[in-house]
């Protein structure tokens, strides 16, 4: 699954929603799957390390209105079998050209959110405010 969101972040839910990512229409199974996204995403928007990222790009936008950003799901492992763990990455938008500012991952096993260090080529865990992971592990089970 990868979905782009090319949006501000008062609008993603709604973008969610009319993506399909999010709607209230689904069945029981679908409508678990779609809540755990949900959290999940929750879970990556209460991180100082992407409200650093967010930060310095909405600071950009003052200066360039083109700019836009948005946030790509690049796995969700109830969707696929590229892996157990949710991917994401901040993208800017630019007329001339898309930029890939940071990557992060989500693993449900270990209840563990990392940012991806490209230099390092590693995952280094980051935090997150916990009161996702608990809604999280009660609801995804």
């Amino acid at each position: 699954m990868s979905i782009a969101f090319y949006c501000n972040w008062s609008f993603l839910w709604l973008y969610m929603s009319v993506l399909g990512v999010v709607s209230p229409q689904a069945d029981k199974a679908n409508l678990n799957k779609e809540q755990c996204l949900e959290i999940v995403v929750k879970l990556l928007l209460s991180s100082p390390e992407y409200q650093y990222y967010i930060t310095h790009i909405e600071k950009a936008q003052e200066t360039d209105a083109t700019l836009q950003y948005g946030i790509e799901i690049l796995n969700d492992p109830k969707e696929s079998m590229n892996g157990e763990n949710y991917s994401f990455r901040i993208n800017e938008k630019h007329p001339e050209y898309n930029h890939t500012v940071a990557w992060f991952e989500f693993d449900p096993q270990e209840g563990m959110l990392y940012e991806y260090n490209v230099a390092q080529d590693s995952l280094i865990p980051i935090h997150f405010d916990s009161k996702h992971l608990k809604t999280f592990r009660k609801k995804c089970k």
